[in-house]
């Protein structure tokens, strides 16, 4: 099968090797040749080569920066302005006298041709030169020069793009804008509105370029300002300045940034940047080749903090004060090259934020992937949510090695964002870099409310602020997943609005809301304890005891009970409904050779577990003669993790290597037990392996398992350390040639360490590939004699795609002894499950985890699983809490949140949602009855949630809240309806029928499949995406589905076929009209017959397979532009070179002439005509409050439309024009009753009561609510 490169949903991760080299305290004169990178030592002479030449430094920016401020009196804003100037000017001044002899030099090189190029820089006093190998090694001669690296090439790694559909509208009626999830995530549209009446802020973006020409981003230039041009665009790559050409995108990455920063969806008149006040200016490092090089990034970051035009005077004055920085990569960067930059930024006044970085197939995340330069203190880093506010697996994590900082410091959502690319066109990405601009635009909304902030103001209140977030792995705020949490723009223009420059944030108008939310429920579930005791210990280290808890309700309390002592034990992965629990022992507080132990779980309504009491044996160390077969038990091995400390560059000798062990969140990785899954067992049936029942995808980075301690002090002989292992880390494929993880032993020398956390562990000995069955290893410890050590067997990640296929590592049989002593096992008693003893029962609440939103902020959080905690921040007021739950009925709360103070809200009950009735009567044009198919959907959710056949249609048990209902059938046009459920109700719906054209098929267009595609991608939807102007009526679906070469026969198999609705305004997949499992009938075409579906605009025919050998068909002869995959919730284009085999059967539909009404809003008594508003046939229209002036002495009490009653929010389906008059009341009467039973039959106007005529009767349908309440028993 043709492939095309894959292009990975990601940052553009640019891994930036640079050479080792640290300015960090005094520099020492350096020996000639260890200035030299290999790349220039290796050269031919007379080769040219391209290298930065990094000099002394000896500026300190910060210094600068203070001294300044202590002798500065004026306003904020201009003091910044000065502080930068002198750091530009004095990094100049530096670079000036320090680069004078070293460029004469060069200089005299470039009359003799031996030096091609050469550019001076003075944010990191350097220079970039091109040059001959020997020219290079007499420039480094000079004691002015510390080291001298290559000018490294570096690729662009470029998002997967989902092609943004043409959108179907159901009704051209004027509504309000729509507003992004992504906005609405981070409560956007409230902060706009905050500061809309100030300035909006100059943002600076490093990119692939910026394309001026799109209307959703071009007003917002700096630019546009003829005096400002020439410092509002570089193009490092060419070296052109704003003066001299317009900004121009050499990919769509940078396009796609400023639009989610600052710009406006100009073709659906939606929300869609962060701030859209802001102005933008911009620089390109990335190539039309998708390539940037160490010198570009320099000219960059130089430009930025003081830029200038192609007359090259500088203005600091212009600069930004914040700047997007959408790539980075790489985990080490020995020369502080970037570091240094991001201080001289910050101390200029501007604040860098960086994405976080994208795991991807050939370069995996995990704990501590975020890389350079978001892995430095200096810059501010984002982590990627999706649309729950989970953190997405691609997205990079802490910690940090070059700081204790968390990072990522913030999360903001980075998956399916819709935003600009070139060409005029919208499109929706994926990655930390899509949420790295919407902290930038925070940051813009931030300085339009408060222009004086400093970035480190700006940092601290972007922390403060944000809503904290956590997960079964990050269980506490703030931790290295999500930083602080999600970026909350509300609360942080709230909180920059009055602060004052260069002081302490000042949050004391912030108030802090906290509480609980339960539901009334008896409680007769006790906790339920589990887990493998502990039979013996090694005490010279702490000691770890843990323990599974699961309750329905929630788990209040777990504690250890050793020798009497009780101990909390802390959950540290997993919830409060089902979490691991650990209690961590200091060796010091065990002084018998024998104790017992307990565990003991309570829950939230006092429900308490006792598990049955083990004994538990302390050991000082093991000897030689030691052996464990694990039949009967694996004591005193504990599970970890570990980080490369080793700071040089990395080495591919694995003995140079240094670890370091964690015992945080990473338990249970490792298993002991008998394998269901991967080898037969080497003896007996019991290993220590990764996962024991499938393959290890789950399994974390640098998962490792550690021996108890080994004494080897009074040994003098010759030890070995030997084992049985089967290995199968390729993938599935044990016999490939390629590896995916690597398997290694490793060992700590012990001397007064107080902890194993404080030894160094080296890699002895690696495993790649497979081991192709079991493998016996011997390796010597003679290295160790006289000594005390650790083994740590770890497993370190590679390529988490490829993973889902392989076994793992499985261990059995180790033992340490000298050649031929006898083996003892350490067997005090066979391991046994934890297991529940007793019971006590209590209580009648169940904690829920519910949406806690203030209304008139949108500022919203969830209350905790197993525990319904939340807490809010949220400027000081009164405002009105609504707490929802899906299947409760939804309650508002009024609360003062009393500014700095904790505000403790009482508990909040939910009553349970006992359902609701929905009955729908289908009527046709001339009040008859119409049997017709009815879907229901939640209303944001794309999946069908029940349908119905019938003219008299009944739903119960319905939850309240917003629904979709899809009308459809032989012969009619299908409806689609809005309703807001709650109580029960009735919906009379009018049909009209359609007018059938040819018939006709959409999708793939040939007959013979040369390829087939997805035989290896089970549980994965493919699909052919087509452009659509009409409205059409399927039938049928058609796909060609063929075998593999393992399979004869694939009649009987089972998939499932689809059709989709094109893209919502969010870009993201439409609902999914029809979906059914089917079987293989044969290899070829196989057809299936559908019930009659319309659609109206782009549609998807998908499929699916569950498991089998065969896939779709594929006609590599023809473009694959139709051929879509479901990626992260959204439709990608296909990776697989050719067109996807699907069709669809049906008819176009003569569309209706009359396409749109007018509806006449009129004041009722005067009858005069207030305003027109224009809505689609049919459509839902949802009637709004008054928006004109009332009569005199009158108040408004409704609308009425044809006689009937209404209140502003029920809806209407006018199918003619209608006028809608305003009722009015007397100050002192009463209102119109919202609950008014309207008539399933509105009267018929005589006029079209005469059939004889011929005249097509018009009928509006409308949404009544009946009078109902809920009781719960």
């Amino acid at each position: 099968m043709k492939k095309i490169k894959r292009i990975f949903v990601c940052v553009m991760s640019l891994i930036l090797f640079i050479s080792n080299f640290s300015y960090a305290g005094e520099l020492k004169k350096e020996p000639i040749i260890n200035k030299l990178p290999d790349y220039v030592r290796k050269a031919k002479t007379g080769e040219y080569l391209d290298v930065i030449i990094n000099l002394k430094d000896q500026t300190d920016t910060s210094a600068i920066k203070t001294k300044e401020e202590n002798k500065l009196v004026c306003d904020d804003e201009t003091k910044t302005k000065i502080i930068r100037k002198e750091i530009v000017k004095n990094l100049e001044q530096n670079a000036k006298s320090s680069q004078e002899d070293v460029l004469e030099t060069i200089e005299d090189g470039k009359r003799l041709g031996e030096v091609k190029n050469l550019k001076s820089y003075y944010i990191i006093n350097s220079i970039h030169l091109v040059a001959k190998k020997e020219f290079i090694e007499k420039v480094a001669k000079f004691d002015e020069v510390y080291e001298i690296i290559e000018n490294k090439t570096i690729k662009e790694k470029k998002e997967e793009p989902v092609k943004k559909q043409e959108l179907r509208a159901f009704s051209t009626r004027s509504v309000q804008k729509h507003i992004p999830w992504n906005l609405k995530a981070i409560n956007a549209i409230e902060a706009q509105d905050y500061v809309k009446e100030k300035e909006g802020a100059v943002v600076a973006i490093i990119d692939s370029g910026v394309d001026y020409n799109h209307p959703a981003i071009r007003d917002n230039y700096r630019g546009n300002n003829p005096t400002l041009r020439a410092y509002s665009w570089y193009d490092a790559t060419k070296n052109k300045f704003g003066d001299q050409t317009f900004p121009d995108d050499a990919g769509s990455h940078g396009t796609h940034v400023c639009g989610t920063i600052l710009g406006k969806n100009t073709k659906t008149d939606s929300y869609m940047g962060v701030a859209p006040d802001a102005k933008w200016i911009a620089v390109k490092i990335f190539n039309e080749r998708g390539e940037t090089t160490t010198d570009y990034i320099i000219r960059a970051c130089e430009w930025i903090m003081a830029p200038y035009g192609s007359d090259g005077i500088k203005r600091p004055d212009l600069a930004p004060k914040v700047i997007n920085n959408s790539w980075g990569g790489g985990k080490e960067d020995h020369n502080n090259f970037y570091k240094r930059i991001l201080k001289r930024w910050r101390d200029a006044g501007i604040i860098p934020i960086y994405a976080a970085g994208n795991a991807r197939q050939a370069k995996q995340g995990g704990d501590g992937s975020v890389g350079i330069p978001g892995s430095y203190p200096e810059a501010y880093t984002v982590g990627a949510l999706d649309l729950n506010d989970e953190l997405i697996d691609f997205s990079y994590r802490g910690p940090s090695i070059y700081t204790d900082k968390w990072k990522p410091d913030i999360s903001a959502p980075g998956v399916n964002i819709l935003s600009s690319i070139p060409g005029q066109r919208y499109s929706v990405y994926s990655g930390t870099s899509m949420a790295a601009p919407h902290v930038t635009g925070v940051v813009a909304l931030m300085l339009q409310a408060n222009p004086n902030l400093n970035a480190n103001q700006i940092e601290d209140i972007l922390d403060k602020t944000a809503t904290p977030l956590t997960d079964d792995n990050f269980i506490s705020s703030p931790n290295h997943g999500y930083g602080y949490g999600k970026v909350n723009a509300y609360n942080a223009v709230r909180l920059a609005e009055k602060q004052k420059k260069d002081t302490a944030i000042d949050d004391k108008e912030m108030g802090f809301l906290e509480g609980n939310v339960y539901t009334s429920a008896s409680d007769d579930i006790k906790p339920e304890i589990s887990g493998i005791a502990n039979n013996f210990i090694v005490n010279t280290f702490d000691s770890f005891f843990e323990a599974k808890v699961k309750d329905n309700s929630g788990v209040k309390r777990v504690s250890l009970n050793l020798d009497d002592h009780i101990y909390d034990m802390a959950l540290i992965k997993g919830n409060y409904i089902n979490g691991i629990y650990r209690a961590r022992i200091s060796h010091n507080l065990i002084k018998s050779k024998k104790l017992k132990y307990f565990i003991e779980a309570e829950d939230v309504n006092g429900n308490i577990t006792r598990a049955d009491e083990k004994n538990l044996y302390i050991k000082n160390a093991l000897k030689t003669g030691y052996k464990q077969d694990f039949e009967n038990d694996f004591s005193g091995f504990k599970y970890g993790s570990c980080d490369q400390i080793n700071d040089s560059a990395i080495m591919t000798d694995p003995t140079t290597s240094r670890y370091k062990l964690k015992f945080d969140k990473d338990v249970n990785l490792w298993q002991w037990g008998e394998p269901t899954y991967g080898p037969e067992n080497k003896s007996g049936n019991k290993v220590l392996g990764t996962v024991l029942d499938g393959t290890y995808q789950k399994i974390k980075r640098n998962s490792s398992i550690i021996m108890p301690l080994v004494d080897l002090s009074d040994e003098r002989e010759d030890v070995r350390l030997k084992l049985d292992h089967w290995y199968d880390l390729t993938g599935g494929d044990k016999y490939a040639n390629f590896y995916i993880d690597t398997a290694e032993i490793l060992i700590a020398e012990v001397g007064d360490e107080k902890s194993e956390e404080d030894l160094t562990y080296i890699p002895i000995k690696q495993f790649k590939k497979s081991s192709k069955g079991w493998q016996h290893e011997d390796i010597s410890l003679n290295d160790y004699l006289g000594k005390k050590i650790s083994i740590m067997f770890k497993l370190e990640e590679g390529s988490l795609a490829l993973r889902k296929k392989s076994a793992g590592w499985y261990i059995d049989n180790i033992s340490i002894a000298r050649e031929g002593q006898a083996l003892e096992s350490i067997i005090v008693e066979p391991s046994e499950n934890i297991n529940s003893v007793e019971n006590y029962e209590k209580g009648s609440k169940i904690p829920l985890s519910a949406k806690i939103k203030v209304m008139e902020t949108g500022v919203e959080v969830k209350s905790q699983e197993g525990s319904g905690r939340y807490f809010i921040k949220h400027p000081a007021g009164h405002y009105k809490l609504l707490v929802e739950k899906e299947g409760f009925l939804p309650q508002e709360k009024d609360v003062i949140i009393e500014a700095g103070a904790k505000n403790h809200l009482e508990d909040i009950y939910l009553k349970k949602d006992l359902g609701n009735k929905l009955e729908i009567e289908i009527l046709d044009d001339f009040d008859s009855p119409t049997f017709a198919r009815v879907q229901i959907y939640k209303k944001d959710d794309i999946k069908e949630l029940y349908s119905k056949e019938g003219s008299k249609i009944e739903f119960s048990n319905l939850n309240i809240g917003k629904y979709k209902l899809l009308v459809s059938g032989d012969g009619i046009q299908t409806r689609e309806l809005e309703i807001d459920l709650k109580s029960d109700q009735k919906i009379q719906v009018r049909t009209k029928k359609v007018e059938y054209l040819q018939n006709k098929s959409w999708g793939y267009e040939g007959e013979l499949a040369d390829n087939l595609t997805c035989e290896d991608d089970a549980n994965r939807l493919f699909a052919f995406g087509i452009k659509n102007e009409k409205t059409l009526e399927l039938d049928e679906l058609e796909i060609y589905l063929t075998r593999t070469k393992e399979q004869d026969n694939i009649k009987g198999q089972k998939y499932k076929v689809y059709i989709f609705e094109g893209n919502n305004d969010d870009g993201l997949p439409g609902k999914i009209l029809y979906s059914t499992e089917k079987e293989c009938e044969k290899d070829g075409w196989n057809k299936i017959k559908i019930p009659k579906i319309q659609v109206r605009g782009d549609f998807y025919l998908a499929y699916k397979k569950d498991e089998g050998y065969f896939g779709l068909g594929l006609d590599s002869n023809k473009p694959f532009d139709n051929s879509y995959v479901l990626y992260k919730g959204a439709w990608n284009p296909s990776s697989t070179l050719g067109m996807y085999m699907i069709r669809a059967i049906g008819k176009e539909i003569n569309p209706q002439k009359a396409n749109g009404h007018k509806l006449y809003f009129k004041s009722n008594n005067i009858n005069r005509q207030e305003k027109v508003e224009e809505i689609e046939d049919l459509a839902a229209y949802k009637l709004p409050e008054l928006d004109f002036e009332p009569e005199i002495g009158k108040v408004f009490a409704g609308w009425t439309i044809e006689g009937k009653e209404y209140q502003p929010g029920d809806i209407i389906y006018p199918s003619r024009d209608m006028e809608i008059l305003a009722a009015w009341k007397e100050k002192d009467a009463k209102p119109i009753n919202p609950n008014t039973n309207h008539s399933l039959k509105p009267e018929v106007p005589e006029y079209l009561s005469k059939r004889e005529e011929k005249t097509v009767p018009i009928y509006f349908g409308m949404i009544s609510s009946s009078s109902s309440s809920q009781s719960e028993n």
